[in-house]
């Protein structure tokens, strides 16, 4: 996945034990998320975790050095088991984002970070009640994670697992945007 980025986010990325061409084994990461979740990573998300995984953003935020966004699957698995573990729970929560997700780390220790399968980047808060858009391309959500301030686009979720229709149509437009 590797690509350029902001010096901003080459800053963070840096000072977070990033670098260009870093490469992990996350094969048993991702075996233990096949066996207890039955969730494959395609190969964007392989490519994903490769690089990123184990590295938490060290970002600056309201003059604050904060470790807000780690990448750590297991950890975001974790966070979300109660969608995961009830396949009908997490086949909605799919359809909201349009395609498969895929747990790659968390956000504020609270929010689990997905990816689709195409290398959109989403959250999904604590609550499971609102799915937040980092951007559709990895490095989108790179730079979202390192930006002093987070854009907060997202879309709610109600009880049922079903986005509110009043959210949608601007949610749809979000994703479709190049």
């Amino acid at each position: 996945m590797t690509t350029t980025f902001s010096a901003q986010a080459m800053s963070v990325l840096k000072a977070s034990g990033w670098y260009d061409g870093r490469r992990v084994s996350v094969d048993s990461l991702e075996a233990a998320i096949r066996q207890e979740f039955g969730i494959c990573a395609s190969s964007a998300v392989h490519s994903f975790m490769s690089e990123f995984s184990g590295i938490c953003l060290k970002t600056l935020r309201a003059g604050t050095l904060v470790e807000n966004d780690c990448f750590h699957p297991l950890r975001g698995a974790d966070l979300i088991k109660p969608v995961l573990a009830v396949r009908s729970r997490y086949e909605k929560l799919c359809a909201v984002s349009m395609g498969p997700l895929y747990p790659v780390g968390t956000h504020a220790n609270m929010s689990c970070i997905l990816m689709r399968d195409d290398g959109a980047v989403f959250s999904l808060d604590d609550q499971f009640s609102w799915l937040g858009f980092w951007g559709r391309t990895p490095r989108e959500a790179i730079e979202e994670a390192c930006a002093p301030t987070y854009s907060g686009a997202g879309i709610g979720v109600d009880d049922n697992w079903s986005a509110h229709p009043s959210e949608l149509s601007g949610f749809q437009k979000l994703l479709d945007a190049s």
